[in-house]
């Protein structure tokens, strides 16, 4: 009755088929939820680069304070003032830092029982190590920032930022348990995340939708740091000068969750490497050549660089299972 009413204002329109406008109508929703589901993820992106910034401001903010009392205790001892128990020195000499070469603090690491316990069993170099080659020129001190090189080679810029101090330039028999492992990890982290230095920022000229790399380490330094956007047009890695040595914790935890059919991250890679029992005794020259094989493996999918599982296996046997071996 209804249909024959309305059709007599257009008698030669023929009957709207019912299936393809009820395949039109989900055309219309499912575009719908894609635009709702854009706009949040865009929201939460923006969301975490301001919370991996303030975080970063707290945790430095949190050093310097924690420096200005060790100083404080120490003149209050040096006069014979006793200090309060809970400003004890192990309280704050004890707390986990990254140290960067101008001498200053970049960050609290927050570590969980698996890393202290692992880093018991991987000696890494000492603080009073460090402190006996402070006198070293600045022309002999070596950071790991050579993004992607060959052999992670050192600039000899005497810049501040995360380094390796060394009586000389390390050979390629250099072990991992002589250098920093956040450091280490860092470089090789942001080698893998490489492939999507082009567009980690996302399409710009679809600016409403999210960029899908908010999790990786590069965008993550990039929030706490304050740094400026890549260009697409000649991508370069950034730098983790002053970087929060939590990130990459921070990013452990997170990786799982953001891979596609169990595809490793680079984070999950470093994760694994990390927590090998012979971690300390690995060279540095293996670990650039695994490094190497991965990048040419790593794709991303649209949420950062991963690789296959049986592809990341075969490469870390192949590369790291005869040192592994040949360990005591």
């Amino acid at each position: 009755m209804g249909d024959r009413i309305f059709r007599i204002f257009n008698p030669r329109e023929p009957k709207a088929d019912p299936v393809e406008k009820r395949r039109a109508q989900l055309r219309r929703a499912q575009q719908s939820y894609r635009d709702r589901k854009d706009k949040y993820t865009k929201a939460l992106e923006a969301e975490l680069a301001r919370v991996r910034k303030n975080e970063a401001g707290l945790v430095s903010e949190v050093q310097q304070l924690r420096a200005k009392v060790h100083i404080l205790t120490t003149l209050l001892s040096q006069n014979g003032i006793s200090s309060p128990p809970e400003f004890t020195n192990e309280e704050v000499s004890h707390s986990p830092t990254l140290h960067l070469d101008d001498g200053s603090l970049a960050s609290e690491q927050t570590q969980p029982a698996t890393r202290a316990q692992a880093q018991n069993d991987w000696p890494l170099e000492s603080s009073s190590k460090s402190a006996n080659q402070s006198s070293v020129p600045s022309s002999d001190v070596f950071s790991l920032r050579h993004h992607g090189s060959r052999y992670f080679k050192r600039l000899r810029d005497p810049v501040p930022t995360a380094t390796i101090t060394l009586s000389a330039e390390p050979s390629h028999k250099t072990h991992l348990s002589e250098l920093d492992a956040t450091t280490v990890g860092m470089e090789f982290v942001l080698t893998l995340e490489r492939p999507c230095l082009g567009h980690v920022h996302g399409n710009p000229k679809k600016p409403n939708e999210p960029g899908g790399h908010a999790l990786t380490a590069t965008v993550q330094l990039q929030s706490a740091l304050s740094l400026p956007p890549i260009d697409p047009q000649d991508p370069k890695p950034p730098s983790y000068q002053n970087a929060p040595a939590v990130v990459l914790d921070r990013l452990l935890n997170l990786a799982p969750s953001v891979s596609e059919d169990g595809d490793v991250t680079p984070i999950q890679a470093w994760h694994y490497i990390r927590h090998q029992p012979h971690f300390g005794g690995f060279e540095i020259q293996n670990l650039n050549r695994l490094a190497e094989k991965l990048l040419v493996a790593m794709k991303c999918h649209g949420f950062g660089a991963a690789i296959q599982p049986n592809i990341f296996e075969s490469t870390v046997r192949e590369i790291l299972n005869p040192v592994m071996l040949m360990s005591p």
